[in-house]
Order: C-alpha cells, then sequence, then structure tokens
C-alpha cells in the first residue's frame, strides 16, 4: 500500500517534529504516529494499542525487544509497523524482509 508508505514518511520527516513530546520513554511517537495514519489511511480494521506478541520477544539491532505495534488493512492488504523512537541511534541502516 502505497498511501502507508507516503504517510509514513510525512509524519516521521514533517508531523513529528510538530508533536508535543510526553513525559514517556518514546514521547508520544508511537501513539501520534497511530492518530495520524488512522486519520490518513481510515483503514478498515486496525489492531489494538498492546504489544500483541507479533514480535516473538526477539531483540533488535538496538536491544530494544521487537513488537508490532500496528497491524491494519485496508481492502485487500495488509500493513504492519514495529516502531521506534530515538534521539541517538547507532543504527545506520534499515533492511526490510518481504
Amino acid at each position: 500500500m502505497i498511501d502507508a508508505e507516503i504517510y509514513s514518511w510525512l509524519y516521521v520527516y514533517k508531523e513529528w517534529g510538530k508533536q508535543i513530546r510526553r513525559p514517556i520513554p518514546d514521547k508520544g511517537f508511537e501513539s501520534n504516529f497511530r492518530e495520524y495514519i488512522y486519520e490518513k489511511i481510515k483503514p478498515d480494521v486496525m489492531s489494538e494499542v498492546k504489544d500483541m506478541g507479533f514480535g516473538l520477544s526477539l531483540l533488535s539491532l538496538s536491544g530494544i525487544p521487537h513488537e508490532l505495534d500496528i497491524i491494519f488493512s485496508k481492502r485487500r492488504e495488509k500493513v504492519i509497523f514495529e516502531l521506534k523512537h530515538y534521539s541517538e541511534s547507532k543504527i545506520t541502516g534499515r533492511v526490510s524482509i518481504l
């Protein structure tokens, strides 16, 4: 779904900088991203806010456990997001497995 990719990019690079940071570890990134995606894409079905266990508690390159933060479908397409908010990171690349 090209819309998910476009709106993800727009949120990270255009909208997140305008958001008020919350006093929680991710500064409100995940919940704000979820609301933004829901508003822009209007999915048919969207997962609840919680760790759904689909990440199988595997560690990421950062050492932070995996969790799939948002799963949604629109029409016949499925989109999955695992979100991480970093103020600093030693991670320099992105790997996507499709």
